[in-house]
C-alpha cells in the first residue's frame, strides 16, 4: 500500500513539492483499502486515513507548501485542481509568488536557448480556471517568445500557461537551473530553488545529528557549557516528574 511512497521518500531526499501530492495518493489508497479489506484491516485503514487527513488539512493552509507544490513544473496549476485548492487560495498563492519575484534582483541573464536545444512544444492551458486566474491578474494569454524578461507578471503567467514544459525524465532542479540560465524564468527559477531547498522530511537533519555520539565535541561546539548544564538538569527533572523547579 505504501511501498511507492516509502521508496520515494527514502531514496530521493524529496522536497516540499512532493508532500501534498503524496498525502493525496496515500489518502486515496487508504480509502480504497478500507472498502475492500477484512474488518481488522479496514479499521486500521480508517484510523490511518483519519490521521493523514488531519495533517493534510493543516498542510493545505501552509503557504510555503502550496508555493512549492505550484512550482512543480510537471503539473503547475493542474495539480492545484487535483488537490481541490480553493480559488481564493490559488489567487493568494499567485499574489505571494508575484510579490516575492518582484522583490528579487531585476538582473536577468541573456537567453542562451539554441534551436538544437529547444523546449518540447507547450501544451497551452485551456482550463477555464486558468482564464479566471488571468482575469484576477488583469492579464491575457502570452505567446511563446513574447515574454518580457523584466515583467514578473509575464513570467508567472507564462509558467502557468505551460510555456517551456519540462522534458520527460528531467530532474526538477535541473529544469529550474536551465530556466534560470536561458532566461526563460529567471526570477521564478530563483524562487523555486529557494523553496525546493526545503526538505519534506526531517530525516536528513536527524541523520546529521545522530552521527554525533556526544552532546559536545570539538566538531560540534555550538552549545555553551551553561546551556548544556541547564538541559541536563531539565532532562533529569522531567524524568522524575517534578513540577516545582
Amino acid at each position: 500500500m505504501f511501498e511507492k511512497s516509502c521508496n520515494v521518500f527514502q531514496s530521493k531526499a524529496p522536497t516540499k513539492h512532493l508532500v501534498l501530492p503524496y498525502y493525496k495518493v496515500l489518502i486515496n489508497r487508504l480509502k480504497h483499502y478500507s472498502q475492500v479489506s477484512p474488518p481488522t484491516w479496514r479499521r486500521a485503514c480508517e484510523e490511518a486515513m483519519e490521521k493523514l487527513e488531519k495533517y493534510y488539512k493543516i498542510e493545505m493552509k501552509n503557504h510555503d507548501m502550496l508555493i512549492a507544490t505550484l512550482l512543480n513544473p510537471k503539473y503547475r496549476l493542474s495539480l492545484f485542481k487535483q488537490l481541490n485548492v480553493p480559488t481564493d487560495y490559488s489567487n493568494c498563492i499567485i499574489d505571494q509568488i508575484m510579490e516575492e519575484c518582484a522583490s528579487m534582483n531585476k538582473h536577468t541573464r541573456p537567453n542562451l536557448t539554441s534551436p538544437g536545444n529547444s523546449d518540447p512544444p507547450p501544451k497551452i492551458n485551456s482550463d477555464p480556471e486558468f482564464y479566471d486566474l488571468l482575469s484576477h491578474l488583469g492579464q491575457t494569454p502570452i505567446e511563446l517568445g513574447s515574454v518580457n524578461p523584466n515583467s514578473c507578471k509575464d513570467e508567472v503567467v507564462a509558467y502557468l500557461q505551460n510555456l517551456h514544459p519540462m522534458s520527460k525524465g528531467k530532474h526538477i532542479l535541473d529544469y529550474w537551473k536551465c530556466q534560470m540560465i536561458t532566461g526563460n524564468f529567471p526570477k521564478l527559477g530563483r524562487l523555486a530553488m529557494r523553496y525546493m531547498s526545503i526538505p519534506s522530511l526531517s530525516a536528513c537533519v536527524e541523520c546529521v545529528f545522530s552521527q554525533s555520539r556526544r552532546l559536545k565535541s570539538p566538531a560540534r561546539a555550538s552549545l555553551g557549557t551553561q546551556t548544556i548544564a541547564h538541559l541536563t538538569c531539565l532532562k533529569e527533572w522531567l524524568n522524575e516528574d517534578k513540577q516545582d523547579f
